[in-house]
């Protein structure tokens, strides 16, 4: 007869029997030790980084390690709030099962993180065998190294982000006949690069079968989907060379699709590339895992998936009419946050948010990073060009932080961080010796203005930006503003201008006053 084994981490020591919350073990690998074939682990939430196994003497070490014995281990409050972290050389989770007794162990509502194992170990989250673990609603992040963050296993509406597998190998390996299966998971922002010598190209997923699926903004080397995998409903937006046998079933590769992934908001856009794109007869096929096996399949978000049907092809089914354009993030860098969570902008496709995915009430940060030079901040309602700059802000008087209201109309919006490769700072007697200085050579150049008057300025052939530090209640350009004769481009930005502008493409201005 089976029994409920208690595991808490708050408990003192593993002294208890853990057949009751108050003589609960403290450590997941003691809790596992004084379980018998068939048990469950009620698991309390906080944070597990002590206690190891080996499953077989070669596995290496493990946070929790199971050997030939099939268990359920569950959390009580969720991944959200139970976090079981590896370390230096600890995966979190190893698997191995002598014969299908001892198969179809499921981990159920964890948060996994920081596993980490030699280059050539197998798994930095996960090494199993013949099919031995699943798991349901788990978030695995920041694990690192080794050959696969997961070798083997089942996933069931599980968050892949932040992992790294740096020795050339895979993101996820299945070995043959056993494959990673993947249903309702999202993989966000994980890699699969070369940093040893000898090791092929990263490869994301080998020997791997998706159902339902978003795969986005992730990094690899040569190839992407390797070795006779399979894909269905799957919104797959990361490119690279597919190889090797991969079959498709109504997948997406292309288009805006989701509400927002800088934000992680993976609801489908109506009307976007995946919705409609996906056929509910796939989802409705999935092997899922022991504990949810004569259940209807759901979705990432626990959406029942019809039997039949048309769906959206990705990790969530129904699909969303977003309220208003989208904002778009345009800086080169991911140095902006907004209430505190940074933006991904590592491809042009991926730096949008719609509205519905922002907070109702917004703060953006814009952060001064080490060795980049930040001159402005832009809010703009047009993409692509400079002289459409309806907000701006400037270091030395905003501290780079500001709040906003939600972009509205139909209009594209971008919000921008802009560096330069040289930075100089100016003062009403200094701006026009430093312009006559500037070479021919020199481009992305950015001055920025303290406050005053400053008389006639002689804008050289360069690339030149001249920012007012304060803005156009401080600074005035009281002469006129010359273009020299093969002027490539400038922006005058901050100023209140009394003289003369010539109007010309090779000048810009934003966020200046005419003084009439």
């Amino acid at each position: 007869m089976s029994k409920t084994v208690y595991v808490d981490c708050r408990r003192p020591d593993d002294s208890g029997d853990g057949l009751t919350a108050k003589a609960a073990k403290r450590t997941l690998q003691a809790g596992v030790d004084a379980a018998s074939m068939g048990d469950t682990l009620l698991v309390a939430p906080g944070v597990y980084d002590e206690g190891s196994g080996d499953p077989t003497g070669n596995y290496g070490t493990c946070r929790i390690a199971l050997s030939s014995k099939k268990l359920h281990l569950k959390s009580s409050a969720g991944a959200a709030d139970t976090h079981v972290v590896g370390g230096k050389g600890i995966r979190c989770v190893g698997v191995y099962c002598n014969g299908a007794a001892g198969a179809g162990s499921v981990f159920e509502g964890f948060t996994f993180r920081d596993g980490n194992v030699a280059e050539n170990s197998l798994g930095t989250l996960v090494r199993s065998s013949d099919g031995a673990a699943a798991f349901v609603d788990c978030i695995v992040r920041e694990c690192s190294g080794g050959d696969a963050v997961a070798y083997n296993g089942i996933f069931y509406r599980c968050y892949f982000t932040g992992n790294k597998v740096l020795c050339g190998k895979m993101l996820m390996k299945g070995e043959p006949p056993l494959r990673v299966k993947l249903y309702s998971c999202v993989l966000f922002a994980n890699a699969a690069e070369s940093t040893a010598a000898g090791y092929p190209s990263g490869i994301m997923l080998q020997h791997v079968e998706m159902s339902g699926c978003t795969v986005i903004n992730n990094r690899f080397g040569a190839l992407n989907y390797h070795a006779n995998g399979k894909a269905e409903n799957c919104y797959l937006f990361d490119s690279g060379v597919v190889a090797d046998g991969w079959a498709y079933a109504n997948c997406v590769t292309q288009g805006r699709a989701v509400m927002s992934p800088m934000l992680e908001d993976w609801r489908p856009l109506a009307g976007g590339a995946a919705d409609g794109q996906g056929d509910a007869k796939h989802a409705a096929a999935m092997a899922l895992p022991p504990e949810c096996r004569g259940k209807v399949p759901t979705d990432f978000f626990g959406t029942p998936v019809p039997s039949a049907g048309m769906i959206a092809a990705g990790a969530a089914i129904a699909a969303v009419k977003p309220a208003g354009s989208p904002l778009f993030v345009n800086s080169s860098d991911a140095a902006l946050k907004v209430d505190g969570h940074r933006l991904w902008e590592e491809r042009d496709t991926y730096n949008y948010a719609y509205p519905d995915a922002l907070p109702k009430k917004w703060r953006f940060t814009a952060e001064r990073m080490p060795g980049r030079r930040v001159s402005n901040y832009m809010f703009a309602d047009k993409l692509g060009t400079s002289n459409a700059v309806t907000l701006s802000r400037y270091p030395d008087r905003d501290d780079g932080v500001w709040a906003e209201a939600l972009p509205e109309g139909n209009e594209l919006r971008s919000l921008g961080l802009n560096y330069s490769q040289k930075l100089i700072k100016a003062n009403p007697e200094t701006l026009q010796k430093m312009l006559d200085a500037l070479l021919v050579t020199d481009s992305h150049i950015v001055i920025l203005c303290e406050p005053g008057a400053y008389g006639t300025v002689i804008i050289p052939p360069v690339t030149v930006r001249i920012i007012a530090l304060t803005g156009p209640e401080n600074t005035i350009i009281t002469g006129n503003v010359q273009i020299s004769a093969g002027a490539v481009f400038a922006q005058l930005q901050g100023f209140t201008l009394k003289g003369t502008v010539p109007d010309t493409p090779e000048l810009a201005l934003s966020d200046c006053r005419r003084l009439r």
